[in-house]
């Protein structure tokens, strides 16, 4: 008996290589390297991804099966970055020490990525001298992937242009601008990243990136320190960000009342409860409604996180961003996902009269 058990354990892992393999091929990576790929083809291609590909652990181990042609690897290697998963890191190491040209272009490429890293031009090629540093990096980025989260690394890489640094942080971070680091962790933090959060907004002293981390802290916990100015008369001045950080200082007291980290479970409860709606989980599959309507009716700052826990429930993947919620490009996505759950936009957060979590 255990004999056929795992002869049908392999057959059905079998089967899942020869499908999956049928699913790899993409359109898309034939446009790529060039602008076209870049501004459509990475993002209908993820999104395919998202959808209908098996996930990491098993595009590693179709990489694996030595079955695959190199229109396949590429498609993988440009694929699955969408995920930002570190246990996909080997697949890129291997490919970017090939003889293949293009492999190494998408492996520079979707390693980048992979992190949340700026997308290079890789255009002009990536020679092999380009592929033995890019081999060492990400060496030295998984070895401290297995200590911390990726968003930690973009945090760290943001405090250390201010000469300081993550609590027990151990490990390499990119020498990037500030403002490159913070983009990459909207790209990359989920729900379990805010007390890193909050740990690196009470360490900076840079304005900008305080305010960017409000801003991301706001994404995540459903709340609003900074409003968001209704009409081109309206008074802006510093003063509005002054004021959030000292509500933000008293939000993150009262979250961290009990307790020295910040549960951001217990935080998205609270302020559910503060608009009426009694969650005792808002991540199970039984919010899903609830999400639906911060969608619809709440913050823009909000809409990237409500799309990342409706893609859980079922929903089409598409990726919004919370530090430029508004642009054409984040509204056009949103509104893809109402359609999808015949959803009326009500952007009632615009409202003044909308509680304040």
């Amino acid at each position: 008996m255990k004999t056929k058990a795992r002869g049908a354990v392999m057959i059905a892992a079998a089967a899942q290589l020869l499908l999956g393999s049928v699913w790899l091929h993409s359109s898309e990576v034939q446009h790529f390297p060039g602008t076209y790929f870049d501004s459509s083809g990475r993002t209908q291609l993820q999104a395919r991804v998202m959808q209908s590909w098996p996930g990491p652990s098993a595009l590693a181990e179709m990489w694996r099966s030595a079955t695959l042609d190199t229109p396949q690897r590429l498609a993988i290697l440009l694929g699955a970055p969408v995920h930002h998963d570190p246990s996909l890191l080997p697949l890129y190491r291997e490919a970017i020490q090939s003889e293949s040209p293009r492999l190494r272009q998408a492996a520079a490429y979707g390693y980048h990525d992979l992190i949340g890293d700026r997308l290079p031009d890789v255009s002009s090629g990536v020679s092999k001298a380009e592929a033995r540093r890019l081999a060492r990096e990400i060496d030295l980025v998984a070895e401290t992937l297995r200590r911390h989260p990726l968003v930690a690394i973009w945090l760290q890489a943001a405090l250390q242009s201010e000469g300081r640094s993550l609590p027990s942080f151990a490990g390499v971070a990119p020498q990037r601008p500030a403002t490159d680091c913070l983009k990459a962790v909207d790209n990359v933090m989920s729900f379990d990243d805010l007390d890193l959060l909050v740990q690196a907004y009470q360490l900076s002293q840079r304005r900008p990136t305080r305010i960017a981390l409000m801003r991301l802290i706001e994404g995540l916990t459903l709340s609003r320190f900074v409003p968001r100015s209704v009409g081109s008369t309206k008074a802006w001045g510093p003063e509005v960000y002054d004021r959030g950080f000292v509500d933000l200082d008293a939000a993150i007291a009262s979250w961290q009342s009990g307790g020295c980290t910040v549960d951001a479970t217990r935080v998205l409860a609270e302020n559910f409860a503060l608009m009426g709606v009694e969650l005792s989980d808002p991540r199970a599959a039984g919010a899903c409604a609830y999400w639906q309507n911060v969608l619809r009716a709440g913050d823009s700052g909000w809409w990237a996180m409500a799309a990342r826990q409706l893609y859980d429930c079922g929903g089409p993947w598409r990726e919004l961003s919370v530090l430029q919620p508004e642009s054409d490009l984040m509204r056009e996505r949103r509104q893809d996902l109402l359609r999808f759950f015949r959803l009326d936009p009500i952007d009632l957060m615009r409202s003044a009269s909308t509680p304040k979590p």
